[in-house]
């Protein structure tokens, strides 16, 4: 059955990201991204060229922005765009311009990384193999993340849930540098994850390897860093 939001997927994520998170949301979503932009680029982001396509409401870049790395948000929507530039100048300055993730507006090798998540999975596969080229024109390394057909976490528009299989395939020739699987994987791996929290209050060991075999077996999610010619 077709999710309603696909008549205008556009509409759906600006409603989705209009609405102001809350304090401890806002933490929740910017560590669950830049965590793996650490492992991308090390721990030290100052004065790093960072773009983020499909930045929705740029509460990554305000994360950014605010310990000096040097980010750049583009993202189609000129309505987000617009309440991301009121939301963030109470904080820090963010350079968000509207813009096509198949025509980046940027000369080759502007940026260290562009990194996107939540936004490949919405497209066919020949569309996504042309924005990660794109993308690895204008930035020495490409990092995103995607839903599989293992994803458990819900749905909210017109996401395309491909086998890990058939993601490693469109990256295969694309200067992979490192692919990693994480959660939301099947339901007995969010049993055992619930029995450790609840009931195990020093990490057992035992559950831990078998949750993690169980990641490698099905990822609900990829984590895969790209690199160009020559970097």
């Amino acid at each position: 059955m077709k999710n309603p939001s696909q008549a205008n997927p556009q509409a759906t994520w600006e409603e989705y990201y209009g609405t102001a998170l809350s304090l401890a949301a806002f933490h929740n979503t910017v560590s669950g991204q830049f965590h793996f932009i650490q492992t991308a680029l090390g721990h030290d982001l100052r004065n790093r060229r960072i773009l983020e396509v499909g930045c929705a409401n740029a509460y990554l870049g305000m994360y950014l922005a605010s310990i000096g790395a040097r980010y750049v948000g583009v993202d189609l929507s000129f309505d987000l765009l617009s309440q991301s530039r009121d939301w963030s100048s109470k904080s820090v300055r963010l350079d968000l311009m509207q813009g096509d993730l198949l025509s980046l507006p940027f000369q080759k090798g502007t940026f260290d990384l562009i990194y996107s998540q939540g936004l490949l999975e919405h497209f066919d596969p020949p569309v996504i193999t042309a924005a990660l080229r794109e993308s690895l024109r204008v930035s020495r390394l490409v990092a995103f993340s995607v839903p599989t057909c293992y994803w458990r976490g819900g749905l909210r528009g017109d996401e395309r849930l491909l086998s890990v299989k058939k993601w490693l395939d469109l990256v295969g020739g694309l200067g992979v540098v490192d692919v990693t699987g994480q959660a939301h994987y099947n339901l007995l791996g969010r049993i055992l994850g619930f029995v450790e929290r609840r009931f195990a209050y020093k990490r057992n060991r035992t559950l831990w390897v078998i949750r993690q075999t169980l990641v490698r077996l099905s990822p609900g999610e990829l984590y895969i860093v790209l690199a160009s010619e020559g970097s």
